[in-house]
């Protein structure tokens, strides 16, 4: 027989599940713990008995998705191809990742901050910033790294992440109002054609 916190920990996972669907479709203030307890078929009483409030709960959940990509993109970075090879594939990633989504829910999903809407609370905010900036950090070290492999400058880093990022933010966008995966068809081959003219543009300067 599982132990209480086995039972405590199983339940957290069956809401957080449900929960997920349901504000990463139509956002925190739309949901409310009555439709979470319906979709995880589970008495309010035992919601809060998992967790002291809905607050509370979204940021598990934030984290448990963070988690959750942060150990798909290692993956990438485990491998034994080059800087350019690594990066390409995290740049991938984002369409296969919504693909994985799509054909499990049928819809594009787009970027958990995205969907939950501004009214979240600031302490998920607060959570969703700091697995920004994890994530912006593992980007711009595979950047550097790219960077220095076409004999580019890498204190221009920052700003080649900013464009990029803009530009997969837009992809992203584009596909969730679409409900469409197409956009995330350019995106890799997008970024490498910004970059290598950047390349040329700076190869130009120096002659």
């Amino acid at each position: 027989r599982k132990s209480e916190m086995a039972q405590k920990k199983d339940s957290q996972d069956r809401i957080i599940e449900a929960a997920t669907q349901l504000m990463w479709r139509y956002g925190y203030d739309a949901v409310s713990v009555d439709a979470i307890c319906n979709a995880s078929e589970f008495q309010k009483g035992s919601f809060y008995y998992a967790f002291p409030s809905k607050e509370h709960m979204l940021i598990a959940m934030i984290e448990k998705v963070w988690e959750t990509d942060k150990a798909l993109i290692a993956e990438i970075y485990r491998s034994d191809k080059g800087s350019v090879e690594k990066f390409r594939d995290h740049l991938n990633w984002f369409g296969l990742y919504q693909k994985r989504l799509f054909e499990k829910y049928g819809y594009v999903h787009g970027i958990f901050n995205m969907a939950i809407g501004i009214n979240a609370p600031p302490s998920a905010l607060e959570v969703i910033g700091k697995a920004r900036d994890e994530h912006k950090l593992i980007l711009t070290e595979s950047l550097t790294a790219v960077l220095h492999e076409l004999a580019m400058d890498t204190r221009d880093v920052d700003w080649w992440l900013g464009i990029i990022s803009q530009l997969i933010v837009g992809v992203t966008i584009d596909a969730r109002l679409g409900n469409t995966l197409e956009p995330f068809d350019g995106l890799t081959d997008s970024v490498f054609r910004l970059l290598e003219h950047g390349r040329r543009s700076a190869l130009y300067a120096g002659e």
